[in-house]
């Protein structure tokens, strides 16, 4: 192994009446041959850090974002760059920035310009939280390094150890360095930052907190619903990966992200729901069971492909999941409630109670009533009753689009045609009754 001469820098300095002059005559020589002088102009790199005879000099965002661009540049998958990214940009960035020029102000620039391209790379909507993108990939986050948390606590418990590595080893100028004003100063001004606490800790908390994101920290007790980020499955597309991405990070296109206005974010089949992607998968009234059924078809399709091709398998049926729901509360949710009015049957007694609201209970049984409810689950077409439409709830009449009443054309009324009606799901859908079979399984698994 040689030195390769062109690869050395030296820096020379001597005081001139005073003052302190760089020398631009080589003054070091290796086998024969001069070693390159550093001055005030030129530089050269170490460890990152482009290092002139003044020192290290103040890093700068402009070359973050001409790596992130180079990164963007050619054709790769959305996994490709995220993975450079992590493995290979940040953690460049933690050399690049622990100096004591780098301010808060530039780690808080890089962190925003890193976030754009990340955003960019994976089609994420801009409300994404922070918590989603730094929080650990165990946590249920995606794993990236936030920068002006990240290498402040770095920092301060680079300066704990060395303070207990003074005491162990009785070192006296160690202890008086590490008591000295300007350290004390500086770790008081980083634990002012960062506080005690590990930020993944903190981004931890934030995932479990909020609603789009909770239950994902499941994923730390199973590894195979996480490592596909670092590792896609064999078979998966760009597309595959991002779209996983996105309902790992509450990104799918429901009305309930954060973007929309509040008055939007309702379910889109007519509930008052938020419509969330949990509330989409398990909560819904309306597409719960059509879930419930294309689970159970998969796993009997999978169940008869392992019995036909598996020697010794034996299917096993679940009656139902005891961790789910009482023996109680799955007798109620088996009992039926009729309409007196238009004879529709229900399956909870919730959904006979609003439905009874919306029919008038003092109205049950007469034509009016009927072709009233016949109208609701007709998808409402727009046909009104004069005498019914009276009795509905202010609110229901508020959120009704506006239609002519055939028996008082002068009389403007609702129609429960608009979407967002706050007409309770359970009467415009709860004709449909389905009785439990064996194979039902109340709360299909959701992927991580």
């Amino acid at each position: 192994m040689e030195v390769n001469i062109n690869k050395c820098a030296a820096v020379s300095v001597e005081y001139v009446h005073g003052s302190p002059a760089v020398l631009i005559k080589p003054q070091f020589f290796l086998d024969g041959r001069p070693i390159p002088q550093v001055s005030d102009i030129n530089t050269f790199q170490y460890l990152g850090h482009d290092v002139s005879a003044a020192g290290s000099l103040k890093p700068s965002i402009h070359n973050l974002r001409r790596w992130l661009e180079l990164i963007g540049r050619p054709p790769l998958k959305p996994f490709q760059k995220f993975f450079l990214l992590k493995k290979f940009i940040v953690t460049k960035l933690y050399h690049y920035f622990q100096t004591p020029r780098v301010s808060k102000n530039d780690l808080k620039g890089a962190d925003k310009l890193i976030k754009l391209f990340v955003k960019r790379w994976l089609h994420l909507h801009l409300h994404t939280q922070d918590a989603s993108l730094y929080a650990k990939i165990r946590d249920g986050g995606l794993g990236l390094t936030e920068l002006s948390s990240s290498l402040p606590f770095i920092l301060v418990g680079r300066l704990t150890n060395l303070a207990s590595r003074a005491r162990e080893l009785d070192n006296l100028h160690l202890q008086a360095i590490m008591a000295s004003p300007y350290v004390l100063m500086v770790r008081a001004k980083l634990e002012a930052v960062v506080g005690p606490e590990a930020p993944s800790n903190l981004w931890r908390q934030n995932l479990i907190r909020c609603p789009f994101t909770t239950g994902l920290e499941v994923a730390s007790e199973d590894a195979s619903s996480r490592s596909w980020l670092d590792y896609p499955p064999k078979g998966w597309s760009a597309r595959d990966w991002v779209g996983a991405v996105h309902l790992r990070t509450a990104n799918l296109p429901t009305q309930g992200i954060p973007s929309n206005p509040a008055h939007l974010r309702g379910c889109r089949d007519g509930c008052d729901a938020q419509e969330t992607i949990c509330h989409v998968l398990q909560r819904c009234p309306v597409t719960h069971w059509q879930r419930i059924d294309r689970h159970n078809a998969v796993v009997r399709k999978v169940r008869d492909h392992c019995v036909k091709t598996k020697s010794g398998w034996t299917r096993h049926v679940r009656d139902s999941c005891p961790s789910l729901a009482s023996t109680e509360r799955r007798k109620t949710k088996r009992q039926k409630f009729t309409c007196q009015g238009c004879g529709n049957e229900y399956r909870h007694s919730s959904s006979i109670r609003s439905h009874n609201t919306i029919c008038g209970s003092e109205r049950h049984g007469t034509e009016t009533s009927k072709s009233f409810c016949q109208a609701k689950y007709n998808s409402y077409p727009g046909v009104c009753k004069h005498k019914v439409c009276l009795q509905l709830p202010p609110d229901l009449r508020k959120s009704m689009s506006s239609h002519r009443c055939p028996q008082y054309p002068r009389t403007r009324h609702r129609s429960a045609l608009h979407r967002g009606s706050s007409l309770p799901l359970s009467v415009a859908h709860a004709s449909t009754s389905r009785p439990q079979s064996a194979t039902t399984i109340h709360r299909p698994f959701t992927p991580i």
